[in-house]
């Protein structure tokens, strides 16, 4: 599976190609095309990924995507890290109320 994706620096937000551009640069990372301008890579960690990568599945990918498939990702971070903020202070609470109890 390849997903692509096009950023949008003015909106700030991945959008999604025209289904013809996605087909092509589908098939051109499946033939290699954009290989020679990577950088190199260790055969360690490339055979590490490969390994990994076959756990990636659609459904993964699915999981992982914004929902509306486009989205502002600084709110999206910012967002999280707030609520990821107040699940700490919740545990932070509860941690301290059952070493109270104790």
């Amino acid at each position: 599976m390849v997903v692509v994706k096009k950023w949008n620096s003015k909106q700030g937000c991945f959008e999604s190609l025209q289904e013809s551009e996605e087909i092509a640069y589908a098939q051109g990372v499946r033939n290699y095309q954009f290989d020679g301008n990577l950088g190199a890579y260790s055969q360690k960690e490339y055979k590490q990924w490969v390994c990994l990568s076959n756990y990636i599945s659609a459904e993964t990918i699915d999981r992982l995507e914004p929902i509306a498939k486009s989205s502002n990702l600084s709110r999206e971070i910012i967002s999280s890290t707030k609520e990821q903020r107040l699940r700490d202070e919740e545990l932070d609470t509860d941690k301290d109320a059952n070493e109270e109890e104790i």
